[in-house]
């Protein structure tokens, strides 16, 4: 496949955005009590106590409704949910690989 640059562009900005809108959900409902708490792009969010098992299971959700993607049980591992970046790009790429199965 041929990314021309403003494609790539817009796939970083998509990538972008769903990560912040992940960030923005973390801080509201898990780190609500620490004012000032920072999430880094490539912070582990399970090694970094962000999120816990249970958290996983409501994160799952949450991308479901919010990005309209299904994540199937054998899809929820560290590779696709341990950062914001890994969730942006698996986000991403299930967005993309359900518009070509459609």
């Amino acid at each position: 496949m041929n990314i021309t640059p403003n494609r790539l562009d817009l796939h970083q900005q998509q990538e972008v955005d769903v990560g912040e809108t992940v960030r923005a959900y973390l801080l509201e409902n898990y780190l609500f009590s620490e004012p000032g708490q920072k999430i880094s792009a490539d912070q582990s969010l399970v090694g970094s106590g962000i999120i816990d098992s249970a958290a996983i299971l409501s994160l799952i959700l949450f991308l479901e409704d919010e990005f309209g993607i299904t994540v199937h049980d054998d899809e929820v591992i560290p590779e696709n949910i341990d950062s914001l970046n890994t969730i942006a790009s698996y986000v991403y790429h299930k967005q993309t690989d359900d518009r070509h199965t459609v």
